[in-house]
């Protein structure tokens, strides 16, 4: 069993008829906590109605709670979510809100010191400079031997080059789909075709890239590997919505690497469950579909 510290966002999503419990590091944690991993997820709520409910939510399905800070003065967050024709989402993120305060705590640092194995972090949690703040005192904190894991996830206009760049700089591990890749490429002058500007980022960061294209697959480039590792998509019919499909990607890519699986069947496990997570309204899967994967 991994120890994994899961920062960021904890929200709830809300479509003209229903809303569902979000937030990428919360689909990623949830997932991961659901294939019996040892997971903390640092968040904040607001002393709200929503924020109840996210307690009453995440406790009803036996996911750890203690570790969700409560705020006072700001509000539980909220995105707004509208899907196209083709069932993709956009978002209109509330701003200002209670995990852009997310605290350090006793909690947090014990859990660290206890040992942990990965570390998340995305970039919209850190839009609030005590977010970022504590983001900052956390990958100070983490043992050496712990993996940083960076899902970009870019939620214009949420983010700022420094930001990304600041947390690129202590990453091992950073997913992100091809639209993000592009502004890596065009920010960080990485000239060429994917592969060699691929191979530029990472030597400048000293990370490892795995790149999501939908439903064209992806591929993981690797420091350590020369040709890297590409996958493909067997597309659903009954897709529902694509809300939280890279999330499920993601857990499922660290769940391999930390099983220290073959990185071939890693990604080809990550991207069969993020077509099944395709196949449910909203980013969170009945727990039974985990069985299959753990």
């Amino acid at each position: 069993m991994s120890r994994i510290l899961c920062f960021g966002e904890v929200l709830f999503d809300v479509y003209p008829e229903y809303r569902r419990l979000g937030g990428a590091p919360l689909n990623f944690a949830y997932h991961l906590h659901n294939l019996r991993q040892a997971v903390a997820f640092v968040s904040r709520i607001g002393d709200d109605d929503n924020g109840k409910a996210v307690l009453e939510q995440l406790s009803s399905q036996q996911f750890p709670t203690d570790m969700i800070q409560k705020d006072a003065q700001y509000p539980t967050g909220t995105v707004q979510v509208t899907l196209n024709e083709q069932a993709v989402p956009t978002f209109d993120i509330v701003e200002n809100v209670a995990y852009d305060h997310i605290q350090k705590d006793k909690d947090l640092e014990q859990f660290i010191q206890d040992g942990i194995d990965l570390f998340y972090v995305g970039t919209l949690a850190q839009r609030g400079s005590v977010s970022n703040e504590t983001v900052k005192q956390i990958l100070e904190m983490i043992p050496s031997s712990a993996s940083v894991f960076y899902d970009i996830n870019l939620r214009p206009p949420f983010y700022t080059i420094a930001i990304i760049e600041q947390t690129l700089l202590q990453s091992d591990i950073v997913k992100l789909n091809k639209e993000e890749f592009d502004i890596l490429q065009q920010n960080f002058a990485a000239k060429g075709e994917e592969a060699d500007a691929a191979q530029q980022l990472m030597e400048r960061f000293k990370v490892d890239l795995c790149i999501t294209k939908g439903e064209k697959g992806g591929v993981y480039y690797s420091l350590n590997h020369d040709s890297g590792w590409s996958y493909q998509v067997t597309p659903a019919n009954d897709v529902v919505d694509t809300v939280g499909a890279g999330d499920g990607f993601a857990a499922m890519l660290c769940y391999g690497i930390l099983q220290k699986r073959p990185m071939e069947d890693t990604l080809q496990q990550a991207s069969q469950f993020a077509v099944e997570v395709c196949r449910v309204s909203g980013a969170l899967p009945d727990v039974a579909i985990y069985n299959q994967y753990r």
